[in-house]
């Protein structure tokens, strides 16, 4: 059988030329059934089949059926769902792909016939959402591989209100006048009869309301899942009265209070909903699992949080350790999975292959319920779309050759430089794995999920990184020249190594010729690579704004290079952060910021923060959560005398989630060692009327015997 690796255009006209569609039977109005209707009409156009979709109520919520005799197909599940599962798992046995929004393979069914057969299937894990924050995928690419983000007209994995994740503000809200003397602005008594039975009656109004929502729908679009769970990070402790810290104590952490809050919700909801799933989470402060034997009922499930970029959660690591004890605790398991840096800017970073397939093994062992993989911005990382690719087919079967799947993925998306791609993408995944194996266990053990998502070192990327991996690009740039869609896919991966060949120029030994070519690369790659990753109306001039302001900032930076030191710090040893790095892409901030060419800038420009009012003395302050260390720059006031001045703003122990206030804005700073290590922090900073311009940040070793 001949096979094609189509772009879509010339998918489309493959389906539009076809003279006919192939016969088949759907009774179903909703999105699923007609969605993979549509594809296997325009795939098995003019090809001598008749399909017909069937409902066998008995099945397994998500399961499918395929029985094919003398020409006819019947696939059968419990729900349109189920149906459309099958129909995708039948074009994929026949060598049907969808690799990327802008990769397909269609095979050449040129005398193909429908073969008898018997198959049957169900994904190993029942919610499967890869989330790319506003790198949005396509709706159509994420539903033919069986992902459940949600499905448009019809989502197939939904939650019910008042959302997802970090509930207990809400319900704090909803309660305060029935419990006031119980209840916070994020959080209330954990063992309150009062405060659980207004939780639970809060609960069911809210499941009833959905309902009748969602009434006539598809029913696998109605929510089933119902989060109560504590505040973001370290925030929104749990009550202290007698009663929890007592269970607290008796359980060894305040995951027992909070299971036994949650557990006696969900059985009260229960009697009216025992369809119902009330999820909570193992985050943070309610991370390890209870040690005094409790056992929660049959409709809790906790979501686990302790599974990132370079620690992954498998049967031999210590987070999956703790995951075994949270499965003799709880029947219900589902994962948040960290797979992206949250400090610093973004650079190129991967979750090893083999992770990626172990870790699907080890929730499938787990009974994992649904599994989360927070994955913001991919399209600044590398290897993203193959990344989500392996995500969608190992949460759906974790029994695949993952060796065969990427390098058939590899080969479809890069074309002639498929080879050379996975050079590189295999000496990522080792130096990354080899840096982390230096870090002492005990201290990663030592340090919870909410901080450890932080921890994510760059400390590979070196003067060899960039040796290696810089011509490794430059040959597969060359080999795929003659193809576009294949050379905008290299060009995408060097993009991202290109940025952090920029954010590291002086780790890299880098000459001036190299960065300037560098940010040349970056100004004509970024605004045509957002167009080429398909986002649309605000989504689309919101990138293509920030594409022109990095270009911006890079070019005044790169025609200065080598920016020298400024002599206060001569011989110390530092990270530079220029106004190159400064960027709202690059840094997650809370506030944006404004780039603004500034001749009497080092590095050709500085940042504002949009919308900030100036205050004096200088408001810089420097902290470190994990820590609890705060210091800041004390009645500094800077001259309006049209100059950048080096103000020294504290020293911390720079460790996960470190993060340094310039006025308004917030950025995080990446760990820059294997272990806590105290860093002074100085900026480059000049005076306006109504504002601070910053050009350069320092972050930079103590002198030994001194914490100054």
């Amino acid at each position: 059988m001949k096979r094609l690796v189509l772009g879509l255009s010339a998918a489309a006209a493959l389906a539009v030329n076809c003279a006919r569609a192939a016969e088949i039977d759907n009774p179903f109005d909703d999105w699923a059934a007609k969605s993979a209707e549509r594809d296997l009409a325009k795939i098995l156009a003019g090809r001598p089949v008749k399909i017909r979709f069937r409902v066998d109520p008995s099945m397994p919520a998500q399961a499918w059926r395929l029985k094919a005799s003398r020409g006819v197909l019947d696939i059968t599940g419990r729900d349109g769902l189920g149906i459309a599962y099958g129909a995708y798992s039948f074009l994929e046995s026949i060598g049907c792909r969808w690799y990327a929004p802008d990769v397909s393979r269609i095979p050449d069914l040129s005398g193909w016939k429908l073969e008898d057969m018997e198959k049957a299937g169900r994904p190993a894990i029942m919610g499967r959402w890869m989330y790319p924050g506003s790198d949005i995928f396509p709706v159509e690419w994420v539903f033919r591989n069986k992902g459940t983000t949600g499905a448009g007209q019809g989502d197939t994995w939904k939650f019910g209100s008042p959302g997802p994740h970090h509930t207990f503000p809400a319900y704090a809200r909803a309660i305060t006048n029935k419990c006031p003397d119980k209840v916070g602005a994020t959080w209330f008594c954990l063992t309150d009869p009062g405060v659980r039975g207004a939780v639970a009656e809060e609960m069911k109004r809210l499941i009833r309301a959905d309902r009748e929502k969602s009434s006539g729908g598809s029913p696998y679009s109605r929510p089933v899942v119902y989060d109560l769970s504590q505040d973001d990070g370290g925030m929104g402790y749990p009550c202290r009265c007698k009663d929890c810290a007592e269970l607290k104590a008796a359980a060894g952490s305040w995951s027992g209070p909070n299971v036994a809050f949650v557990d006696a919700v969900a059985s009260e909801v229960a009697g009216e909903f025992p369809d119902v799933i009330v999820r909570t989470f193992g985050y943070s402060y309610t991370e390890l699992p209870p040690t005094n034997g409790m056992t929660a009922g049959a409709n809790l499930a906790v979501r686990y949080c302790r599974s990132f970029l370079f620690q992954p959660l498998t049967g031999e690591t210590d987070n999956g350790r703790i995951l075994r004890k949270w499965n003799d605790c709880v029947p219900g398991k589902s994962i948040w999975s960290y797979w992206r840096s949250f400090s610093g800017p973004l650079f190129p970073t991967v979750k090893n292959r083999a992770d990626i397939a172990d870790e699907m093994r080890f929730c499938r062992e787990m009974n994992v319920l649904d599994y989360f993989a927070q994955s913001e911005t991919p399209s600044a990382r590398a290897f993203s779309m193959l990344q989500s690719w392996l995500f969608l087919k190992f949460s759906e079967n974790p029994d695949l050759d993952m060796g065969a799947l990427s390098g058939e993925f590899i080969r479809a998306y890069y074309g002639a430089a498929a080879g050379t791609m996975e050079k590189y993408l295999s000496y990522l995944e080792r130096r990354q794995k080899d840096l982390y194996a230096k870090i002492d266990p005990a201290f990663l053990r030592s340090v919870t999920s909410g901080y450890l998502a932080m921890y994510v070192q760059r400390g590979y990327l070196d003067r060899e990184f960039f040796a290696t991996v810089l011509p490794l690009l430059e040959q597969a740039e060359s080999l795929v020249r003659e193809n576009a869609l294949h050379l905008s896919h290299v060009r995408r991966e060097r993009l991202v190594v290109d940025r952090a060949f920029i954010d590291e120029y002086r780790a890299a030994e880098a000459s001036p010729k190299l960065v300037r070519a560098a940010a040349e690369r970056i100004a004509a790659n970024c605004a045509a690579l957002t167009e080429a990753w398909g986002f649309k109306g605000d989504a689309r001039e919101k990138h293509l704004r920030r594409a022109a302001d990095e270009a911006a900032r890079l070019g005044a930076f790169a025609v200065r290079c080598p920016i020298p030191a400024p002599p206060e710090l001569a011989g110390r040893d530092f990270v530079e952060w220029s106004v190159a790095r400064l960027g709202d892409n690059a840094l997650g901030l809370k506030q944006g910021l404004e780039f603004v060419p500034d001749a009497s800038s080092a590095s050709g420009g500085a940042v504002c923060v949009k919308g900030e009012k100036k205050r004096v003395p200088f408001p810089a302050s420097l902290q470190d959560d994990w820590t609890g260390k705060w210091d800041k720059a004390r009645g500094v006031e800077i001259p309006e005398d049209g100059k950048y001045h080096l103000v020294k703003i504290g020293t911390i122990p720079l460790v996960a989630e470190s993060g340094i206030w310039l006025g308004d804005m917030l950025a995080w700073i990446p760990p820059l060692a294997p272990k806590p290590e105290k860093r002074e922090f100085w900026i480059s900073v000049k005076s306006e009327a109504s504002r601070y311009l910053y050009d350069r940040l320092f972050i930079v070793k103590p002198l030994k015997g001194t914490d100054k």
